[in-house]
């Protein structure tokens, strides 16, 4: 019995001082954070041409509302004790959960959209999949809404659990409510919101970018070819499905773009499985083999959970790095444009100032025949 209230006592301990270490490195992120974020806002303005512009918004917006709740409740937590309740409990958990959800599944349908864009090229019809397929504000509002209802659960299964000691109470946690839901339904819950909220979206995501390296290398949709070929060889006189004629700089920055875009695709997928692949496996192997409620478990995992936690929390600054890198490529593709555009205008302008004018040639003509009769005149 003693033994059993030395381990409770020095587990509560290491939980208290975890909990304070961890307080302050989280304010310290989520500031961090949300400096990071508001200066990528101002560069994100900037990119309202950009397809990804309107998914990038709601995307910084959801980030935010994460990190609000996340403050709000640990605030309350450690500061505002008394605020903390069941109600307040489920809202918090809810929000999160679905904020995250529509982050992770709103990058997914960027892609995707992307992805359906390259490899369907000449697709445009606004009805059916293809007209939701590229209507950005039907994807993000079916988005939210699939988020909303598959994050609901908190709001039935969970509340507050205070914890205390001899010296009154220290703080107030939100867990599941075991009186509603037995530990073989909540693994199940944790598996399916594992699922939804992270391990579907990237594997979805990762599947798009290897349709678009495989595939899109492969389609045949038109045929594409520089105006230099066009004239060397006599390929129009083939019979083609789909023509399109480009320069040869416009195929080049073309396949440059559509590069850069699977790279910045695959970074945010392999940078998001980096920063949320430990939190969520942690939370998966605590369900499945209830690391809390064993004496060898329980303070590794304290450990192990702060730790990732805020390995998980690192994830907020990354949408700016992806804006930035954006904003960027499209920078140096407008430059090129305009370089391009440019060297065609001086090209044309040269040419124009060799040729010269149909009303010179005529004056030249009309000089020429008063010549030839002033001279037939003299000979006669």
């Amino acid at each position: 019995m003693s033994n059993s209230f030395d381990w409770q006592e020095n587990s509560l301990h290491v939980w208290m001082m975890v909990s304070r270490v961890q307080f302050w490195l989280i304010l310290i992120i989520i500031f961090v954070s949300v400096a990071v974020i508001a200066r990528a806002m101002f560069t994100l303005f900037h990119l309202k041409k950009s397809h990804h512009f309107q998914f990038l918004v709601w995307i910084v917006f959801a980030d935010l509302t994460t990190l609000l709740i996340i403050l709000v409740d640990i605030m309350s937590q450690s500061l505002f004790i008394a605020m903390k309740g069941p109600i307040l409990c489920k809202v918090l958990v809810f929000i999160s959960n679905a904020a995250a959800c529509f982050v992770n599944w709103v990058w997914l349908v960027m892609f995707v959209q992307r992805c359906a864009a390259i490899l369907f090229p000449l697709k445009r019809d606004r009805r059916g999949f293809f007209g939701i397929l590229l209507n950005t504000k039907k994807l993000i509002l079916i988005t939210a809404l699939l988020s909303v209802v598959t994050q609901s659960w908190p709001l039935l299964l969970v509340t507050e659990r205070y914890v205390s000691t001899g010296d009154g109470l220290i703080a107030v946690t939100c867990e599941r409510d075991t009186r509603i839901m037995s530990d073989q339904g909540y693994r199940w819950v944790a598996l399916f919101e594992a699922l939804v909220t992270y391990l579907c979206p990237f594997l979805c995501t990762i599947s798009a970018d290897a349709l678009v390296l495989c595939w899109g290398q492969k389609s045949n949709k038109f045929t594409v070819m520089s105006s230099d070929s066009v004239c060397k060889h006599d390929l129009l006189h083939e019979p083609m499905d789909g023509l399109k004629i480009q320069s040869r700089e416009s195929i080049r920055m073309s396949h440059l773009r559509r590069q850069r875009a699977i790279r910045r695709c695959l970074f945010m997928a392999t940078i998001q499985v980096i920063l949320n692949a430990p939190y969520y496996t942690l939370q998966l192997i605590d369900e499945i083999y209830s690391l809390q409620k064993t004496p060898s478990g329980l303070i590794p995992y304290l450990y192990m959970d702060a730790v990732l936690y805020l390995l998980y929390l690192c994830q907020f600054p990354l949408v700016s790095l992806y804006i930035a890198t954006l904003y960027s490529d499209m920078k140096a593709v407008d430059k090129t444009k305009r370089m391009h555009s440019s060297s065609i205008s001086t090209h044309q302008n040269s040419v124009r100032y060799e040729r010269k004018p149909v009303s010179e040639l005529r004056n030249n003509e009309v000089c020429q025949q008063d010549e030839q009769a002033s001279c037939l005149q003299n000979c006669e």
